[in-house]
C-alpha cells in the first residue's frame, strides 16, 4: 500500500491530463524503472562482487548506452569546464561507490529513504544554481513519496527486529 502511495505521489508531480501528454513524463516514467531494476541489481551483485568493480561495470555498460544522446547535443568543452567535468566525474564515482557499499551492509530498504533526501538537497540547489522554481504540486508529490518511503523503511525495520526476536526465541527452545 505504502509503494501505490508512493507512486500517487508521482502522479501528483505529473499530473497527467493537466497539459496534455508529455512525452518527458513517459521519459521519467521510463529512467525510474530503469533506476529501481538498476538498484536491485546492485544489491544482488552486492553480495559477490567489490562495490569499486561494481562502479567500473556500471560506467562500461552507461557510456555506450548514453553516447549516442550525448552526441547529438555534445559541444566541445571550454578549458576551464575540463576541470569541473573531471570533479563532477570523480564524486559521481565517489558517491556510487558509497552507494554499492550502503547496499552491501545494509537493508535496501534503510538506504533508500536516505537517497530520496536528494530530493531536498535537488530542489534546493535547482532554486539557487538555476533559478528553478518548485510548484506547491511537485512540493506536494515529493513529501508523499518521501513520506511513504520513511513508512516502508520503519516498517521493514520492525518486520526486522519482530524477525530476529522469533529467532531468538525458537533458539532458547
Amino acid at each position: 500500500m505504502a509503494l501505490f502511495i508512493g507512486f500517487l505521489g508521482v502522479i501528483v508531480i505529473v499530473r497527467p491530463g493537466h497539459s496534455g501528454f508529455q512525452s518527458a513524463s513517459l521519459i521519467v516514467l521510463v529512467a525510474t524503472i530503469s533506476w529501481s531494476i538498476s538498484n536491485i541489481l546492485i544489491k544482488k551483485l552486492s553480495h559477490t562482487d567489490h562495490p569499486r568493480a561494481m562502479v567500473f561495470i556500471m560506467m562500461l555498460i552507461m557510456t555506450p548506452l548514453t553516447l549516442p544522446g550525448a552526441l547529438y547535443v555534445w559541444q566541445p568543452p571550454h578549458i576551464n569546464e575540463i576541470m569541473w567535468l573531471i570533479l563532477l566525474g570523480l564524486f559521481t564515482n565517489e558517491a556510487q561507490f558509497c552507494m554499492n557499499k550502503a547496499y552491501k551492509n545494509s537493508e535496501m530498504s534503510v538506504v533508500m529513504p536516505l537517497d530520496f533526501s536528494r530530493l531536498i538537497f535537488t530542489t534546493i540547489f535547482a532554486y539557487l544554481f538555476f533559478a528553478e522554481i518548485i510548484d506547491i504540486w511537485t512540493l506536494l508529490g515529493s513529501l508523499i513519496i518521501f513520506s511513504s518511503s520513511i513508512y516502508i523503511a520503519n516498517r521493514e525495520a520492525r518486520m526486522r527486529r519482530r524477525r530476529k526476536t522469533e529467532e531468538h526465541d525458537v533458539l532458547e527452545v
